[in-house]
């Protein structure tokens, strides 16, 4: 998802996330799992992936997970600048 939105916008970095919000498990995944991909354009593209479990009803889990991609966007950005790669 990450690497489609780069190629289809004119952004420079993305965020993407999938996962189960809740309130049940989806295919043996506990609720309020969730994978984030950030992704970086340059030469070569950077991509940088993590995955955080958080708790508490369906909206406060996708709430949660909203500021937790945001938040680590400039960790993973010194990341890039660093020339580090996933």
């Amino acid at each position: 998802m990450a690497l489609g939105a780069l190629r289809d916008s004119d952004a420079n970095v993305v965020i993407a996330t999938t996962g189960v919000a809740g309130p049940a498990p989806e295919s043996g995944i506990p609720p309020g799992t969730m994978c984030f991909a950030w992704a970086f354009a340059g030469e070569p593209v950077a991509v940088f992936t993590r995955t955080q479990r958080f708790f508490g009803e369906r909206s406060e889990v996708m709430r949660q997970g909203a500021l937790f991609g945001l938040t680590r966007l400039s960790h993973y950005h010194q990341r890039w600048l660093r020339g580090e790669r996933a």
